[in-house]
């Protein structure tokens, strides 16, 4: 399983030293409570360092949003050649996100946060007509895309939230639900 942030090969130390500490404050108050300074701190490294890298602490944000999707992608994207790929990509992304708790948590549980749903979403869809070009030419597909992201996500923040759930069985219930809703 790839370390987190791993897939943007251009992070610097210092930077993922201010998705961490982003990270850390976020489990303590939302992104518009948190200042440059704090983040600095947190991080340990000077205000300089922050500006070479980042305007504001709204740009970390964003940039530590879409790394974030952009590391779910790319496990999506990554699949055997002769793996079932909704199994394949929903337990490799569960074991990350597991492995990687505390982010998600932060980001759909503690202070859910729209736009990182909506770029996961996306991200979800692409890998969908990655693996299934077919179902572009499907009736409702904007729908059906829809329907199985947040079936997805769902049952992610379900398992987030829910220490004790059993992975397979819950893998078991997408999978259901989103075979379903696709064929």
């Amino acid at each position: 399983m790839p370390q987190l942030f791993s897939v943007n090969t251009t992070l610097t130390k210092a930077q993922k030293q201010l998705y961490q500490a982003l990270n850390n404050l976020l489990a303590k108050k939302p992104v518009e409570m948190i200042s440059v300074s704090s983040l600095v701190t947190e991080a340990h490294i000077s205000r300089s360092t922050f500006y070479l890298y980042y305007d504001n602490v709204r740009e970390l944000y964003e940039a530590y949003l879409s790394d974030l999707v952009a590391e779910l992608s790319y496990l999506a994207n990554h699949v055997e050649a002769d793996a079932d790929p909704y199994h394949f990509i929903f337990i490799k992304i569960t074991d990350f996100i597991l492995e990687n708790r505390r982010h998600f948590q932060n980001l759909l549980i503690e202070r859910y946060d729209a736009y990182f749903v909506k770029l996961w979403k996306a991200g979800i869809g692409h890998t969908f007509l990655n693996y299934f070009p077919d179902l572009s030419r499907s009736s409702n597909i904007d729908l059906k895309f829809e329907l199985v992201t947040a079936q997805f996500i769902a049952g992610i923040t379900y398992l987030l939230k829910h220490d004790n759930l059993n992975i397979i069985e819950m893998d078991y219930w997408v999978q259901a639900t989103i075979h379903q809703l696709l064929n």
